[in-house]
């Protein structure tokens, strides 16, 4: 008696799902550039500029990169390339905290300044001012940089957020890459 040949299920192609995503992706990272550059000429842009800076603070400059970054990842997984979920969201936690750990220079200031109320609304205040002053890192430094303010200061919440940021980036594989990108550069010269 023959094998039955197994009925083939035919997979649905990921490309051009992908392919649309790594377009708007690098459309926004474009478009974002476009804004943090010509905002000053362009009145127009004011309402956007305002976003881009309540979200990304002095570090708006950064988002456009961040949008490119994740517009390179789909164009590779519209051609095949396996994405790693957990690596790209370890890597996207290690921005947010180099975010920030920047934000940690500007923290003093946004909770001192400001409407004032008599007991401190807290995290969701703390939020609200990042964005509403567009300092530091932002609403997007914010994060996880007002939480570590609010509990533990700006010094040691500095150090944390710096310590969090390493051990993202030695668990998604980029710091490793780098030590030895950086020791294969010493030792040829």
């Amino acid at each position: 008696m023959a094998k039955k040949k197994a009925a083939t299920v035919e997979k649905r192609s990921k490309g051009p799902g992908m392919a649309v995503a790594a377009g708007v992706c690098f459309a926004l990272a474009l478009f974002s550039l476009f804004v943090v550059f010509f905002s000053g000429s362009m009145p127009e842009l004011n309402g956007v500029a305002a976003v881009l800076r309540g979200l990304g603070g002095h570090l708006r400059f950064f988002l456009p990169l961040v949008f490119a970054y994740l517009g390179v990842l789909f164009t590779g997984a519209a051609r095949g390339k396996r994405v790693v979920i957990w690596r790209l969201l370890v890597n996207l936690l290690a921005v947010l905290c180099l975010y920030a750990a920047f934000h940690m220079f500007y923290a003093d200031y946004i909770n001192a300044n400001g409407y004032h109320v008599d007991q401190a609304l807290g995290y969701g205040d703390f939020l609200y001012k990042s964005y509403g002053f567009g300092v530091g890192g932002g609403a997007l430094g914010a994060l996880l940089g007002g939480f570590l303010y609010l509990k533990i200061g700006t010094w040691p919440g500095f150090f944390v957020a710096l310590l969090l940021m390493i051990g993202c980036l030695a668990l998604g594989g980029s710091l490793g890459r780098w030590i030895r990108a950086a020791r294969a550069r010493i030792e040829d010269g």
